[in-house]
């Protein structure tokens, strides 16, 4: 049984497979001949023999590689102590965003296949917006915070800074408010997982607040390496309602 690191290419020798636990996903993968197979789970019993194999047909020379994406829908979040942010002021904040694990397969003959696409713990649904209008999107457990340490940082949770700022004259309550990961890169240092930063600039307009995504790695990790592009890039900012000014209709979580 071979042990994977988390992120990156994996030595998938044949009948020697790869185990890795990743927040309450269990994955293991191995090679049969010309196949892979891959085998997920949710608790701490997984067995050679039960559970139901994916097997993929691919050339015998493809790369196999284990990278992380972040969620395709928007995520909610609660701040862990709730502020007011003055007219014209500036605050940081730091939301801890669980990973999704991807299994890629790329060869010269085929290009390259995302085979597995799984999050790290199951997301609870939850709705962002009015009765009228809004989007369902997925509501975090983990709270953002003003400050972040060491033990903060595991290999299936990525850190994303955002800096917030009310671009108007009235007090601005920061408690929850909705954060667009699909649009963010991932970048890793020393095991530890990076967002690019996320700059928000709140205007008390209808279109919503001006969202801004770095693109590159953030000032408090600036020699992170990529690992992984946008689920979906967008070259510029957009405006979006981010703040929960008044409160979501949170029909299924939140």
């Amino acid at each position: 049984m071979t042990h994977q690191r988390t992120w990156g290419e994996v030595d998938l020798a044949p009948d020697d497979p790869v185990d890795l636990t990743l927040g309450s996903l269990r994955l293991r993968m191995k090679r049969r001949g010309s196949e892979i197979w891959l085998l997920t789970e949710r608790d701490d019993r997984a067995r050679d023999t039960d559970g139901e194999w994916q097997r993929w047909a691919v050339p015998e020379d493809v790369i196999v590689r284990m990278r992380p994406a972040l969620p395709e829908r928007l995520l909610v979040v609660s701040h862990e102590l709730p502020f007011h942010l003055p007219g014209h002021g500036e605050a940081d904040v730091y939301v801890r965003i669980p990973l999704f694990v991807q299994v890629v397969v790329s060869g010269a003959r085929m290009g390259e296949l995302v085979v597995l696409d799984e999050p790290s713990f199951v997301l609870s649904d939850t709705w962002w917006g009015t009765v009228a209008e809004g989007e369902l999107a997925y509501w975090l457990e983990t709270k953002a915070r003003a400050e972040i340490s060491p033990d903060l940082f595991v290999p299936h949770i990525a850190m994303c800074p955002i800096h917030l700022e009310n671009g108007s004259d009235h007090p601005l309550p920061v408690d929850r408010f909705a954060v667009r990961a699909l649009h963010l890169s991932l970048f890793e240092h020393d095991g530890r997982v990076w967002t690019d930063d996320v700059r928000v600039r709140y205007m008390a307009s209808t279109e919503g607040s001006e969202i801004r995504f770095g693109g590159e790695a953030p000032e408090e990790e600036p020699s992170g390496r990529r690992l992984a592009d946008p689920r979906v890039a967008i070259r510029r900012g957009l405006q979006a309602r981010t703040f929960d000014r008044l409160r979501s209709l949170s029909v299924l979580g939140g």
